[in-house]
């Protein structure tokens, strides 16, 4: 335990956006403040084992890969079950079109309420505590929804399953075991992958319901999930800067008999007022910091057309192009090479653009924008390619290979934005993400829903035109942000 000098002052919690170089490099230690003052207890230098950032790289990527693939059993399950639809509305006798709907959106609302509650647990109990449980939850409730024996229930069910899914907190995690300089790669594995989910998940759960019957598709995920969250049982620990080092001011009071020893990050305040402050912090960033707000509107619109995509595809190649149903589950790979050549194309350039705009200078949130770009103008490249070419009734390979450009333009935009706001908001990363998730899960519910009617009067043409358009508006969006992001989030300090 080393002691510094320093002058005046009780230990302050950081404003988001402002990282203490110590916590980000790794370098803390135990600083006596005046006399006046309680002493702050950090971490011990570079070799401080209890420093997540100074784990083994391979140890900190082990567990990024666990919780990505968690993330992305999650988001697997969140359209697994949707052509099994038909089986379940028969097996319990219902007609209601409204049920059928409301099996598959019925999770995404649960997913705009859970992380808004475990973002801020977790920023308050730690990670480990908030996710082990969210999981085991989950486990639960996957299992619960394939033995129900109502349609109720497996609508109920699966509503909590949203809700549970902790896939906000791996953002959290990815920011905690990884510095900057790295984390545009760390950033990549942890946003491809929930969006593999989504993708395939339909193609999954058609060919298990059609063989197994539908109940397996809730199996599925039970299972799978299951086993990966018994290896994070294992070998996750708390990767929370805040929770460990509260958790070492207790155990050195203990070992030295002080009562003045308090940790470099947090807030001294009553349990109660720390939980209402975490719980509304989220909204706090949506509502009152402009980047967040902006950013999670635009990732939200982008998803929101993933939805479209996926609610239309399989329609529109049976319809158009005479696609068997286990073919047209099939074409849903050109969505997911997209995804790929996304994901390739982020871990190539976010970490090597920091380095070269930064010219020897400090590292800025706003080095990872010029990336975004991409994905503004391949988004709309690839709605006005799906759009027409399906319109006009042209090879089926065509409007697969435009699909393929939404899939690389929803990857760079997700993991570019999601990559800047773990950047600019490092010690509530968790908070601003979810924040952004809210937009992004009412945008999954509720743009699916036009999708049909959009087409029926406009057609494919236009009517991808128009969402193509809408993606346009926000070009603009990342230069504004690099230019002036620095200073709107020095003048919208969130207070935390």
């Amino acid at each position: 335990m080393r002691a510094e000098a320093e002058t005046g002052g009780s230990p302050a919690e950081l404003p988001p956006g402002d990282k203490d170089p110590d916590i980000e490099n790794g370098k803390q230690h135990v600083v006596e403040t005046s006399s006046t003052a309680d002493a702050v207890v950090d971490f011990d230098g570079d070799a401080d084992p209890e420093n997540p950032l100074n784990w083994s790289k391979p140890r900190r990527w082990f567990l990024l890969i666990l919780v990505s693939f968690m993330s992305t059993i999650m988001t697997l399950a969140t359209v697994v079950c949707a052509p099994a639809v038909p089986q379940i509305l028969q097996h319990f006798g219902s007609d209601n079109s409204y049920s059928s709907i409301l099996l598959v959106s019925v999770w995404e609302i649960g997913q705009i309420l859970g992380p808004l509650i475990l973002a801020p647990l977790s920023e308050l109990y730690g990670r480990l505590p908030v996710w082990h449980t969210a999981c085991i939850l989950f486990v639960v409730f996957s299992v619960a929804t394939a033995l129900s024996n109502s349609l109720g229930m497996v609508i109920a069910f699966r509503f909590l399953n949203g809700i549970v899914s902790p896939i906000v907190i791996a953002s959290g995690i990815t920011s905690d075991l990884f510095r900057r300089e790295e984390r545009g790669k760390a950033m990549t594995a942890a946003g491809f992958t929930p969006l593999i989910g989504p993708t395939f998940g339909p193609t999954i759960g058609g060919y298990i319901s059609q063989d197994k019957g539908w109940r397996w598709t809730f199996w599925f995920v039970g299972i799978a999930s299951a086993g990966v969250e018994s290896l994070l049982l294992i070998f996750l620990r708390e990767t929370y800067a805040t929770k460990i080092l509260k958790t070492k001011a207790r155990r050195l009071m203990r070992e030295n008999g002080r009562e003045d020893l308090k940790p470099k990050v947090g807030k001294d305040l009553r349990p109660r007022i720390l939980f209402f402050q975490s719980i509304v912090r989220p909204l706090k960033f949506l509502l009152f910091s402009p980047i967040v707000m902006m950013m999670s509107l635009y990732l939200g619109i982008v998803y929101g057309y993933l939805y479209i995509i996926l609610t239309t595809l399989t329609e529109v190649l049976q319809n158009t192009y005479g696609f068997s149903a286990k073919s047209a589950g099939l074409s849903f790979i050109g969505m997911g090479i997209g995804l790929a050549c996304g994901s390739i194309s982020c871990y190539i350039l976010l970490d090597k653009l920091v380095e070269r705009l930064r010219a020897g200078g400090a590292a800025k949130p706003e080095h990872r924008l010029p990336v975004l770009f991409i994905g503004n103008f391949v988004v709309p490249t690839g709605l006005f390619i799906y759009g027409w070419t399906v319109e006009k009734g042209t090879h089926w390979i065509v409007p697969i290979i435009g699909t393929g450009f939404i899939g690389v333009g929803l990857t760079v935009t997700s993991v570019t934005i999601q990559t800047y706001l773990v950047d600019a908001y490092t010690l509530y990363a968790a908070s601003a993400i979810a924040a952004g998730i809210v937009f992004r899960y009412i945008s999954g519910a509720i743009l699916p829903l036009a999708g049909p009617p959009l087409y029926a009067n406009l057609g494919y043409g236009w009517g991808n035109s128009l969402l193509g358009f809408v993606a346009l508006a926000f070009v603009p969006l990342p230069l504004v942000f690099y230019w002036y992001g620095e200073r709107l989030r020095a003048r919208f300090k969130i207070e935390v």
